[in-house]
């Protein structure tokens, strides 16, 4: 039920990222053209293979750029809105006061 501030890097290019989520769900987000990359690498545990290459891009040109040089991960693109979304779907749950 807080709002949370995340700073992250592009992991091609070092520029800096910044995300602002409000418990509701609305975002706003440094540079506007930022996307994440959401893939796995490899098999097993989530923690493992799919958390280590889930990263915040600086834009779709560099995230599209990261992927071509890294063959060893499936993966894809996706907007932060979309992203959004999946974090609140997939971790919504956990922080919850029972």
């Amino acid at each position: 039920g807080e709002p949370i501030e995340i700073a992250s890097g592009d992991p091609l290019t070092g520029e800096e990222i910044r995300v602002e989520l409000e418990p509701g769900g609305q975002g706003r987000w440094r540079p506007q053209e930022t996307v994440v990359v959401s893939g796995t690498a490899g098999r097993g545990e989530s923690c493992d293979c799919c958390c280590p290459v889930l990263n915040f891009f600086a834009s779709a040109e560099s995230a599209e750029r990261w992927l071509s040089v890294h063959p060893e991960v499936r993966g894809t693109m996706i907007s932060m809105e979309d992203a959004i979304v999946a974090g609140r779907t997939v971790f919504g749950d956990l922080l919850k006061e029972e």
